[in-house]
């Protein structure tokens, strides 16, 4: 936490805060509309309808019943991303790379994510042990956790720990990184850039209307993404899943490069179960 800590302060002290953050971020088009969000929020909510409809909702459910709701989990994960993938591909048309979805520089992405991870998860779980800790502080002792961990301790059988591990090694970190960094924080920032009417029109071979928005408006679109972000897990968690969502909507954009961020949150939900299964180990010797 020490380096993560003493990478922040070099990274502002670089940016004079925050203000050049975005100075050799590449120019891209922000061409999403309305009418996408609400077509990914619809297919959104039909995992969600069916688990609420036909799936039971009781502590103790049986095995095979929580596989069947994770294989649904899993599939709406898989559908929300191929959805965007195909929105992205019409609306990038014909210049999709600018989306951030390519595998050139598959090597130099590999090692941004081992350094960028080694900054931001210290800082994510540094925000969350304050927050605990203050929690503690007022009263609430009781530590919350995502619904696969809490799973996990249970020591599922053998299928069942397969889907809570692949569902957020694989499936989770790809559909929300593309929904939120891809999809939302995108379009947030082309809705403020037309709407305050400060960007500045470039051209490029991929795209004659490319547009830069000003730093504050790219800064906005992150947050407000990465709130949202933080607002689909356990309050406790909020504070630091909205540092982890500023952190990958700042590098996806700065980069452009939906893979880093993507490898990035995997990255960080298989240490969040190594912990969790760690402790199973421990505590069954």
């Amino acid at each position: 936490m020490t380096v993560s800590l003493a990478a922040l302060l070099f990274w502002l002290l670089r940016n004079k805060g925050i203000r050049r953050a975005f100075i050799q971020a590449p120019h891209h088009p922000y061409p999403f509309q309305v009418t996408d969000i609400l077509l990914v929020l619809f297919i959104f909510s039909i995992p969600l309808l069916i688990q609420d409809t036909f799936l039971p909702k009781q502590p103790d459910v049986a095995w095979p019943q929580r596989n069947l709701s994770l294989l649904v989990t899993i599939a709406g994960q898989i559908i929300i991303s191929i959805v965007i993938i195909i929105l992205a591909f019409r609306r990038y048309r014909p210049g999709f790379s600018n989306f951030g979805i390519t595998f050139t520089h598959l090597g130099q992405t590999l090692v941004r994510t081992f350094i960028y991870s080694v900054v931001v998860f210290g800082l994510t779980f540094l925000t969350l042990a304050l927050t605990v800790w203050i929690c503690q502080l007022f009263g609430y002792d009781e530590e919350q956790k995502h619904t696969f961990l809490t799973l996990l301790e249970q020591k599922p059988p053998f299928l069942t720990m397969f889907l809570l591990i692949i569902s957020p090694i694989l499936f989770a970190p790809i559909m929300e990184e593309l929904l939120f960094r891809g999809l939302l924080q995108n379009f947030f920032i082309g809705v403020l850039t037309r709407r305050h009417n400060i960007c500045l029109i470039t051209h490029s071979d991929n795209n004659a209307n490319s547009i830069s928005p000003s730093s504050n408006i790219r800064w906005q679109g992150i947050a407000m993404s990465a709130a949202i972000f933080a607002l689909i897990h356990p309050w406790q968690h909020w504070p630091a899943l909205f540092v982890l969502g500023l952190a990958l909507g700042y590098i996806y954009e700065r980069h452009k490069n939906l893979l880093l961020s993507i490898f990035m949150h995997s990255l960080f939900n298989i240490l969040s179960l190594a912990v969790t299964l760690i402790q199973i180990a421990q505590n069954g010797t």
